[in-house]
Parts: structure tokens; C-alpha cells; sequence
């Protein structure tokens, strides 16, 4: 354990799960395996760096439950039939190895699926969309951004059709995750995620925003949680109640008739009814509006959604995971006051992958730091695989690797100190 981050890098549990501390890896569409869905050997490289770095759980973002339907990244990992399992047992097996736990997070785009759109597929959601609200923000972007960013809408198939689901449609639905539950758990696998946040299927039958039905699934709240919770007890009773299984939900929502806190309580409540064993709270915005990414998600402001879990926990007897640009000082004072059970990090491991174990040994200032450049964020809209600014290697570990030394110690100079200096310096230095 570490003297200086006690709290942080103490063991901790979600259901059966042990974890060796309590940094869990965000997840992330990365866009990495196969064009397929299937794993690829550059998807397991990145996964094995974060693993191999200490994390206590790696999770695997945008795993999509009915792959090619539903699917929003260029590259989706999918989990819709048997032939992904063999990929995914690769995956378990590598985390295992350097002692990580690992999980997936299982999705359905819903309206944001672009690759239904691509194909001319009607999405599925719960009530016709009232306004414009896919946004590809051509104004903000450089041309080439822009061009890459337009790439999907220049198919011949491409269409936006959205068909609000009947009753045949939900229990497919439901059967796609709890299928895709079982499957996980038959490849190794530690532990499912459900997305029912940042806009995918689940969170618009939950958000008052985009679920206008008047049915059993539309209305209140009890009402709006009823396909989630429904989804939740079909799982439980495919696969047990000791394996784990937890959503990521929105504590709040930054746009007009979105989701409240209060609805997320209520929210929070249903779900550990029907056997949740954690929750990992997060926050979105308007998908139209460019700052809604900085402002959510994927946010620029530390520690921006921690008051919605820090809420949620109050209410809740399971462990509640936070996330949004928690720095590990941060991290450390939130766990010691019982204010959440465990931090998520997505871009700090994106920057270090080693962050976990340089804590534990002491070497906090050693730690190669996230600076917010929003290269991994831009990938996703780009349609390529994720990068990052301070870390050249992410996504790319089976390029850019470091093995061994050099026969005979050299000098070296570097003539220049900017942060390709630096990086040289940094290189040949190991």
C-alpha cells in the first residue's frame, strides 16, 4: 500500500469481485479490434499496458450487444455471437495475467447508432426524436476534421430513421444484453457494465428528454427505469446473483427537461432492487452543442461530477464509482471521507498507463500527466483509432515498444528542449 495515497491503493470489492485498489480504468470507445468486432492484437496490447500498470479493473468501453446493430464507433468491439468469445477470452486471460480484474461495458447507440444510419437501419428508440439533436459540429473543426467527421453521410445507404419501440422490440432488447452477459462470463470475463448514461439506448428510455411515451415505459420515473430494471433482472436470473454486474448512469443532465438528481436517486434505487452491485455516475450534455463534451463526459472542470455520486452514495448500501478528471489527491480524499468507493480514470491511463503502480511505489512525480488536449475525445468523431497527445504509444503498443538496452551506454545529445526534445531525451534516457 501506498504512505502517501493510504486509501487509494487499498483493496476494495464490488459483489464477488476483489480488487487489488481502487483506480478502475474508464471505459472507452477506443476503436482497436478488428473491423469485425472482434479482438484484435492491438486492442490486447493497449489493454495489457493499463493492465500491466497496476490498474485494479480494466473495463473495455462500447461493447456492443447486437453488433452491427446498435453500433456508433468505425471499429466496435462486439459480444453478439459465440465467434466473439474466443477474442474476449484472450482479453481476461491478459488482464489476469498481470493481475487485473476486467469487465465490459455492454451498449446500444439507440439514436446515436451512425453505422445503423450508414447502412440505412432504423434505430431504435423509445419515442420519435422532437428536434435536430445529431449535431456534427462541421463548424468547429478543421477541413480535413470535417471531411473525415462527413465521411458516414456520403454512403449511398446512408439514413435517419428512428423507430420508437414496441413491446416485441424491448424484450429483444433485453434478451441481447442478457445473452451478451452470459457470453462474457463463459470468455473469463470479471464483471459487466451496463451504459444506461450518455445517451445510448438505456439512458433515453430513463432521460424525460427523449422518452415522451405514455406507456408502462414512459412517464414517471419508476416508469422510465422499467427497460433498464427489467434488463437488470433478466441478466440476474441468466447468469446468478454472485457475478458482478453494475450500470453507468448520469447524475444529472446538462439540458432542458433533462435527467435530475433527484430522478437519479430514484434511478439509483431501482437498480440495486434488482441487483446491481455498484454505480458509476456520470453526467451528460447537449449533444448538439460542442461544449457539452467538456462540460459531461468528458469533462474539463476536476472533479466536476462528484457531488452526483457523492449524493447517489447517501442513498444507496452499494459501492458508487466516480468519474470526471479526478486527479489521485483528489481520489485519495474522497475515498478517506467515504464520500465514493472508487475513481475511475480514463485519459490520465490514456497519458500513463503505469499511474497505479508509480503511486504505490512513491513516485507520484514521476507520473506522466493527461493535459486535457482532447486528442483521444477527437479520434472517436474522426472514425480512427484512439491517441494520445502525451503518450505517443496508446493504441499504438505493439509499434512503439522499448525492449531491452542498447549493447553500450552512449551520450547523446539533443539539440532542442520542445516536446519532441523531450521525448527523445526521455528515450534514449531508457
Amino acid at each position: 500500500m501506498s504512505a502517501s495515497f493510504p486509501h487509494l491503493m487499498a483493496a476494495g470489492r464490488i459483489g464477488s469481485m476483489q480488487l487489488r485498489n481502487r483506480i478502475l480504468m474508464s471505459p472507452m470507445g477506443e476503436d482497436l479490434c478488428n473491423p469485425d468486432g472482434t479482438v484484435s492484437d492491438t486492442q490486447l496490447a493497449y489493454i495489457e499496458a493499463r493492465a500491466r500498470g497496476g490498474v485494479a479493473l480494466v473495463m473495455l468501453g462500447s461493447v456492443a450487444v447486437a453488433h452491427p446493430i446498435g453500433t456508433s464507433n468505425k471499429c466496435q468491439t462486439g459480444i453478439s455471437d459465440d465467434r466473439f468469445v474466443p477474442g474476449l477470452r484472450r482479453l481476461a486471460d491478459t488482464a489476469h495475467a498481470h493481475g487485473a480484474k476486467i469487465a465490459l461495458q455492454l451498449t446500444h447507440a439507440g439514436k446515436v447508432g451512425i453505422n445503423d444510419m450508414i447502412a440505412g437501419r432504423p434505430m431504435f428508440v423509445p419515442s420519435l426524436p422532437t428536434g435536430g439533436d445529431f449535431d456534427p459540429l462541421f463548424a468547429q473543426v478543421t477541413s480535413d476534421e470535417a471531411a473525415k467527421q462527413a465521411a458516414p453521410f456520403s454512403s449511398p445507404t446512408f439514413k435517419i430513421e428512428h423507430h420508437p419501440m414496441t413491446a416485441t422490440d424491448i424484450a429483444t432488447v433485453i434478451e441481447w444484453f442478457a445473452s451478451a452477459t452470459a457470453r462474457a462470463r463463459e470468455a473469463g470475463i470479471d464483471g459487466i457494465e451496463l451504459h444506461a448514461g450518455h445517451g445510448y439506448l438505456l439512458d433515453e428510455f430513463l432521460s424525460p428528454a427523449t422518452n415522451l411515451r405514455t406507456d408502462a415505459y414512459g412517464g414517471p420515473v419508476e416508469n422510465r427505469a422499467r427497460l433498464l430494471v427489467e434488463t437488470l433482472r433478466a441478466i440476474r436470473e441468466r447468469v446468478g446473483d454472485d457475478f458482478p454486474l453494475w450500470i453507468r448512469m448520469n447524475g444529472h443532465e446538462f439540458f432542458a427537461d433533462g435527467t435530475t438528481l433527484d430522478d437519479a436517486i430514484a434511478t439509483a434505487k431501482l437498480a440495486v432492487a434488482a441487483g446491481v452491485d455498484a454505480l458509476h455516475v456520470s453526467t451528460y450534455g447537449d449533444p448538439s452543442r460542442a461544449i457539452s463534451f467538456t462540460e459531461a463526459h468528458t469533462t474539463h472542470f476536476p472533479g466536476h461530477f462528484v457531488e452526483y455520486g457523492r449524493a447517489i452514495k447517501r442513498h444507496v448500501p452499494v459501492p458508487v464509482i466516480t468519474v470526471g478528471r479526478i486527479d489521485p489527491e483528489l481520489g485519495e480524499q474522497l475515498i478517506a471521507e467515504g464520500a465514493v468507493d472508487f475513481v475511475a480514470m480514463g485519459r490520465k491511463l490514456l497519458a500513463d498507463p503505469d499511474l497505479p503502480n508509480k503511486l504505490l511505489a512513491g513516485d507520484r512525480d514521476d507520473v506522466k500527466p493527461c493535459m486535457y488536449h482532447y486528442r483521444c475525445i477527437s479520434q472517436i468523431f474522426i472514425r480512427e483509432g484512439v491517441r494520445c497527445a502525451m503518450n505517443p504509444s496508446t493504441g499504438r503498443e505493439r509499434e512503439l515498444t522499448i525492449s531491452g538496452t542498447s549493447p553500450r551506454a552512449r551520450r547523446v545529445l539533443v539539440i532542442g528542449g520542445g516536446p519532441a526534445g523531450m521525448e527523445a531525451a526521455r528515450l534514449a534516457a531508457l
